[in-house]
């Protein structure tokens, strides 16, 4: 009776099994990295996405755009200078 049982559950060998699982592992990994190509590709000249610049998204935007973006904020900084403010309980001093 546990021969019986133990024969019922042996898989027999086979090359077939063995190949096709190894044939769509194969495509599996293709069609992935094909994927990752087309994706890098498509951001090939610009920032990839998800990027910011302290609080300011800068993702998707280009070399050009993005060098305008710093030179510009670069002279509000060097115009305006950087205020900084507290409280000491009894006045807000600004520096």
């Amino acid at each position: 009776m546990i021969k019986e049982f133990f024969k019922e559950k042996i898989v027999k060998f086979s090359w077939q099994r063995i190949w096709v699982v190894t044939i769509v592992v194969i495509v599996f990994i293709g069609v992935f990295f094909t994927g990752l190509v087309v994706y890098a590709h498509s951001y090939r000249d610009r920032i990839l996405p998800g990027l910011y610049v302290g609080s300011i998204p800068v993702g998707g935007m280009d070399r050009e755009e993005v060098v305008s973006f710093l030179e510009e904020m670069n002279n509000k900084l060097s115009e305006q200078g950087i205020t900084i403010s507290f409280d000491t309980g009894e006045e807000t001093k600004s520096i």
